[in-house]
């Protein structure tokens, strides 16, 4: 694509961004930025995702997504930022139903010690 043809696409786009009274305009269409846009868009809201790249760009690699709890406070014995991170963990998925779901998963484990140590870190 020419830088020409590129400059149209965005002038358009941006034409069309600034015609319409958003009800909503997220910043990054990482995992969060579409799953709040699609959570918003279901409840009726006019909203607009605007990324500096490609939609989803570095998703993967940047992080899981997942609201595990406080798994890598255990490891560190910092209590503290563990049940923080479970309280707030709670807090999300009582205010956020639509974008938060749990999934279940495996964890091999050879002791009792390490699966209480899964369990404390990611069940509360």
């Amino acid at each position: 694509m020419s830088s020409k043809t590129f400059l149209n696409i965005r002038n358009t786009h941006l034409t069309y961004v600034q015609s319409i009274d958003w009800d909503l305009v997220i910043i990054g269409s990482g995992a969060i930025g579409l799953g709040s846009a699609i959570e918003a868009a279901s409840r009726g809201l006019k909203v607009v995702v605007l990324d500096k790249g490609d939609i989803g760009n570095g998703t993967s690699s940047r992080s899981t997504k997942l609201f595990h709890g406080g798994v890598r406070y255990l490891k560190s014995f910092q209590f503290k930022f563990l049940f923080k991170s479970l309280k707030e963990k709670r807090i999300l998925i009582n205010l956020s139903p639509g974008l938060i779901r749990q999934i279940n998963f495996h964890l091999p484990v050879n002791s009792f010690l390490k699966a209480f140590y899964y369990l404390l870190g990611i069940s509360f």
